[in-house]
């Protein structure tokens, strides 16, 4: 299936938030961001707006956006549910856990073991992300998985600021 034009700038965007490379500091005009990544007015507002309504940014109409900081409280409140939620998911899915899954389960927390040993954060929230996700896609249950993936790429870049403390990964 091919993608939007939309959708690649959405795909570009979030990982421009997932890098931190956007300044936090300013009000960005909307036609830098379309220059950054590489796309037209129109398939950046309508990214911008999926990525207004994920809580990365606000829009600020004739002035451009403004990166949103993560607060301690966002992180907990997000934490919470995703703790929930994947409580919920490993009951639903552990009558059926497969040799198969389980592989796949110990091949990603291998991969993170491998960014942690090489001071990665990036490689290590990408395949605790991949970890994560692939367990609600077990559930087979559409609704749940949306949900996770908007909450685990929500996490992320908070994840990462709190991996690059010294010797988090390992507590992780």
């Amino acid at each position: 299936m091919r993608k939007t034009k939309t959708t690649l700038a959405y795909e570009k965007l979030k990982e421009l938030f997932h890098q931190e490379t956007l300044d936090k500091s300013r009000c960005i005009p909307t036609a830098e961001i379309a220059e950054k990544v590489g796309f037209g007015r129109a398939p950046v507002l309508d990214a911008l707006r999926r990525l207004e309504s994920e809580e990365y940014l606000a829009i600020v109409p004739q002035k451009g956006i403004v990166v949103l900081e993560m607060t301690i409280q966002d992180m907990r409140e997000i934490n919470d549910i995703r703790m929930a939620l994947e409580s919920f998911i490993v009951r639903q899915i552990a009558p059926d856990f497969s040799a198969e899954d389980a592989a796949r389960a110990h091949a990603e927390l291998e991969e993170q073991k491998r960014a942690q040993a090489s001071d990665d954060p990036q490689a290590f929230m990408t395949s605790d992300e991949r970890f994560h996700l692939f367990l609600s896609e077990l559930t087979r249950n559409t609704r749940m998985i949306h949900l996770m993936q908007r909450l685990r790429s929500r996490f992320f870049t908070a994840g990462l600021y709190v991996l690059k403390r010294p010797d988090r990964m390992n507590t992780t």
